[in-house]
């Protein structure tokens, strides 16, 4: 079954930056608890170590789902850039210029024999994945079951595209959890 893309054009998601992301729990039940929620905070502070490059900012466990930001902090070997090459944002700052248009370039995605499309290593897509992988193998084991879903397929991003997008997006996941009652993803509002 094919799939609508809603990704950025012609964007590389392997390019340095911040992209603020949305993880839905597998059937968006309302599963994360406290141990659960400790343990998504956990690895998200930590997400360096599951994706080299990468490193977690703002970050808020929902009872279904998790908003957080991600920063690529290393540019891809072989990456297309103009302008910033290499450049390491900052804690807490997204360099105006960087987000225009025209400073990255797409690489496509390479395909595998089976003509299946292969997540390029450093990418946003690869971050995620190991990001889900870490935290359903660590709910699993806290809950003592195996390889049960954890997680729906795919996510949502956005690319942050300078400081005041940055801003506006740590307060809306700061605030989350005041607006539960009128949340999408709260069961009570499907």
């Amino acid at each position: 079954m094919s799939r609508r893309s809603i990704r950025l054009p012609g964007h590389d998601y392997r390019s340095c930056g911040a992209y603020f992301v949305t993880i839905c729990s597998y059937g968006r039940q309302c599963d994360f608890g406290e141990g659960e929620n400790a343990i998504l905070e956990r690895i998200w502070k930590h997400i360096g170590k599951y994706s080299r490059g990468a490193r977690g900012d703002t970050f808020v466990a929902m009872p279904n789902h998790v908003h957080g930001i991600v920063w690529l902090t290393r540019d891809p070997v072989g990456a297309q850039h103009v302008g910033n090459r290499g450049a390491i944002p900052r804690p807490g700052h997204v360099p105006d210029d960087h987000y225009q248009s025209g400073i990255a370039r797409a690489a496509p995605l390479r395909s595998n024999p089976r003509d299946r499309l292969v997540v390029p290593p450093g990418s946003l897509g690869a971050i995620v994945r190991a990001y889900k992988s870490a935290t359903a193998k660590r709910i699993n084991e806290l809950r003592g079951t195996q390889r049960v879903p954890v997680w729906q397929r795919g996510y949502h991003e956005r690319v942050i595209r300078n400081e005041r997008e940055l801003d506006r997006v740590r307060q809306y996941i700061i605030d989350n959890p005041a607006k539960w009652d009128e949340d999408r993803n709260n069961p009570a509002n499907f």
